[in-house]
């Protein structure tokens, strides 16, 4: 294999990034490399920034669409004007770290494999690269790229081939490059390159910084048009032999999805979205198999002929499939009235479904028609933060997997109606999160310092996953009275992020915010630990709650009285850990203020959204999008 590399990058009215993406090549260290640089057509000043950066350089190559292609199109123009057999692509409006590239060369010749994938992926705002959105730990790092990784599970690592990587020459044409006929052109390579039995590693200590708040991404303007489920469709299809027939059910059936589901979601919920054989079955031969097998769709197997024999024809075709299985714009009349009648579908389908329970409550369902009419009429929606109610110290308990978004949820609380006064992230130890907490004057405070021993006190194991850690995190958070300096003090979920101004008192009196995450043993659990019922039957779990330092040691001292021991044995002793969703510490405290002190508290929608991570972006995108939220959780549990 040659010892060279070329960095390709593919370029469309990115005239204000370009510069630093290209410079960012330059500071590689590479002894012997090119850069090809293609413009699909843009109609700012990018062919001009193009022209003034290879002007004094002669390793630089430029090439000119004559008309708009799209982003495949260009990376595999990019491709054929490639000297080198291996490959990079880099986005233009985004910065390869120094070192990053000459890393992952070495990796590739010394596994001599077909290509190599990065170890993270930092999400920064803008032109600032100190403000982070996000951070994407990919897996598989020092090991085999799997196929099952190109559909995402929770709790599953991320495939590091939904992001650039580098390849070999050989390798792309393998795989058939870029796909041209749909908007997912990054995540259709994946496929190919997995799919057709093309072997990859995770390189170690490689990370590439990703820009996104100085456009919406392309991922997030197909799905505002409509066009996720073609697209993923027209992946998927590509590769029917490698799932499993379930899978290969869904992906044919997908015009049948509901507004909004998510093609891949649905794959991803299966126990086993693959064949059991899928890795040995991955190879074009494999595929010229299954297209004769007498159990293919009978459309697949005439598009893939078609492919085989006539490709410009199977190019027009794919685009109007495209338009056919496109569903219509979120901001299209259309789309809004199909939101509604979703929403209107789901209320009555959870209404008939109380009224049709063993355990059919009639407090229960008033409660819920009474959050959901108060949810209507926007009560309490327009809150007004001014002046600030003096300063409050911010408690933020977190793990790796949340990391990413800490600081996008600290900001937010700029939108409340307190100052902020220290910030103090409870973690497990880590050099990283010490790092960040010093980098940004937050306060680190070790976890297991401040419960010792208390984690494996607990026995919280459910259908084989120890979740005794998310417990865990929840007395940790009662804890926060040893460390916080301020009378009271704000408990944030490093998952949620503040879309609109928050009022935690109002008239004088603490506000808890109501959603619909009921769950009968929250309320089981607070009449074990107190011995009395909770005087709501709507659910104040809320993603963030105001914690007065008085009241809530008041609170654990009362509990220790009932039960003779420290407050979190006691907890731990009361409640049912057998159960999945056994304790809430906002639903607990909550509850024991309106029942102690009722006339100091009341109750307002909290008009929180549950996202998937994938929904991720700027904040200023998220208000645009959700005009009707005031805080948004990314919760990683969440598929769709």
């Amino acid at each position: 294999m040659s010892k060279g590399l070329t960095i390709i990058i593919p370029c469309y009215n990115c005239e204000k990034t370009l510069g630093e993406a290209f410079k960012s090549c330059f500071r590689q260290g590479l002894d012997n490399f090119e850069i090809v640089m293609v413009d699909d057509a843009s109609t700012d000043g990018t062919k001009a920034a193009m022209k003034a950066l290879a002007e004094n350089h002669g390793n630089v190559k430029t090439v000119f669409h004559d008309k708009n292609k799209g982003g495949g199109a260009a990376r595999n123009t990019a491709v054929a004007h490639a000297s080198y057999d291996a490959i990079f692509c880099l986005d233009s409006d985004d910065i390869l770290p120094d070192g990053t590239l000459p890393r992952m060369l070495a990796m590739l010749n010394e596994k001599s494999c077909d290509g190599i994938g990065l170890s993270r992926s930092v999400k920064f705002r803008g032109t600032d690269l100190s403000d982070i959105a996000f951070v994407s730990d990919f897996g598989y790092v020092n090991e085999r790229i799997p196929i099952e990784s190109l559909v995402e599970k929770p709790g599953k690592p991320l495939c590091p081939l939904y992001s650039v990587f580098m390849f070999t020459k050989d390798a792309f044409k393998t795989a058939g490059g870029y796909p041209t006929d749909h908007g997912f052109d990054t995540q259709g390579f994946a496929w190919r390159f997995l799919g057709n039995g093309l072997v990859a590693y995770g390189c170690p200590d490689t990370t590439y910084l990703h820009r996104v708040e100085m456009h919406e991404s392309y991922y997030i303007r197909e799905d505002m048009s409509g066009r996720t489920n073609a697209n993923w469709r027209m992946i998927l299809e590509e590769f029917l032999f490698l799932l499993s027939p379930k899978a290969q059910e869904i992906v044919l059936g997908s015009e049948r999805l509901s507004y909004g589901e998510n093609l891949m979601d649905k794959v991803a919920e299966l126990d086993q979205p693959f064949a059991t054989d899928a890795t040995s079955l991955a190879c074009r031969d494999s595929r010229k198999t299954y297209a004769t097998s007498k159990e293919v769709n009978a459309e697949w197997l005439r598009l893939y002929k078609l492919e085989q024999n006539d490709p410009g024809t199977f190019h027009t075709v794919q685009k109007q499939r495209r338009d056919k299985f496109s569903e219509p714009s979120h901001k299209s009349l259309r789309g809004i009235v199909l939101r509604i009648v979703r929403k209107v579908s789901r209320v009555k389908k959870l209404i008939l479904d109380i009224l049709s329970a063993r355990s059919y409550r009639p407090d229960l369902v008033a409660a819920y028609l009474w959050l959901k009419i108060h949810t209507a009429l926007k009560v309490g929606f327009d809150q007004a933060v001014e002046p600030k109610k003096g300063t409050v110290d911010v408690v933020v308990p977190t793990v790796a997997k949340d990391f990413g978004l800490i600081k996008s949820s600290i900001a937010s609380l700029a939108l409340m109606d307190h100052n902020v006064g220290s910030v103090y992230i409870i973690a497990p130890r880590s050099n990283e999160i010490e790092t960040f907490c010093v980098e940004n004057k937050y306060t680190y405070v070790d976890e297991d310092a401040l419960l010792p021993g208390v984690r494996n006190r607990i026995h919280h194991i459910i259908n084989g996953i120890d979740l005794r850690g998310w417990i865990f995190q929840q007395l940790l958070k009662y804890s926060a009275t040893d460390i916080v300096k301020t009378g009271k003090f704000i408990v944030l979920d490093s998952d949620t992020i503040l879309l609109r101004p928050h009022a935690f008192i109002q008239d004088e009196k603490h506000v808890f915010f109501q959603s619909t995450e009921w769950n009968q043993e929250y309320f089981k659990s607070f009449y074990s630990i107190f011995t009395e019922k909770a005087p709501h039957r709507t659910s104040l779990v809320s993603h963030m709650m105001l914690f007065d330092v008085v009241r809530l040691t008041e609170m654990k001292r009362e509990i220790e009285s009932i039960h003779g021991k420290i407050w979190h044995d006691s907890i731990l002793s009361a409640i049912d850990l057998s159960k999945h969703s056994c304790f809430s510490e906002y639903e607990t405290y909550a509850n024991w203020i309106a029942l102690r002190y009722p006339q100091d508290s009341m109750r307002l929608p909290s008009y929180n959204a549950p996202m998937p991570r994938s929904a991720l972006r700027p904040e200023e995108a998220l208000r645009r999008d959700m005009p009707h939220k005031k805080s948004v959780s990314f919760h990683s549990h969440i598929n769709s």
